[in-house]
């Protein structure tokens, strides 16, 4: 649990990473709604297509999807990741994107203290 603090105000909000394409599928429909609730208006950020482009473009890459979650359990934002190994003792996290699908987008729900989610999000990483 992060108690992040904005406005000093403090809002309990949780952090958690997805490992794996099942578990955001898991999650889809939370993840869907928090899309509908975000400013992105790309169908490419809903979970099935983080799942699709992980799966067509990015085999080599592990999913590592962190979601914030509310006081009363809904994902008010998320970050989609690919963990990419690039020597053996060094990894990298990118955003799954490339020249024809935009996946990689930060969603924060409109009615969400973006700071609040912001820190929940760097404290949980």
């Amino acid at each position: 649990m992060i108690a992040a603090r904005s406005n000093n105000t403090r809002v309990a909000m949780k952090t958690e990473i997805l490992r794996n394409s099942d578990e955001l599928l898991d999650v889809a429909d939370g993840w869907n709604q928090l899309w509908q609730q975000s400013q992105c208006h790309s169908a490419s950020a809903r979970a099935e297509a983080i799942v699709n482009f992980n799966q067509t473009f990015a085999r080599e890459a592990s999913l590592a999807v962190m979601i914030v979650r509310d006081e009363a359990d809904h994902i008010v934002g998320g970050l989609p990741l690919h963990i990419i190994r690039r020597r053996a003792w060094m990894r990298s996290a990118e955003m799954p994107v490339n020249e024809w699908s935009q996946c990689g987008r930060l969603l924060v729900a409109h009615h969400c203290d973006w700071a609040a989610v912001a820190s929940a999000l760097v404290g949980g990483v």
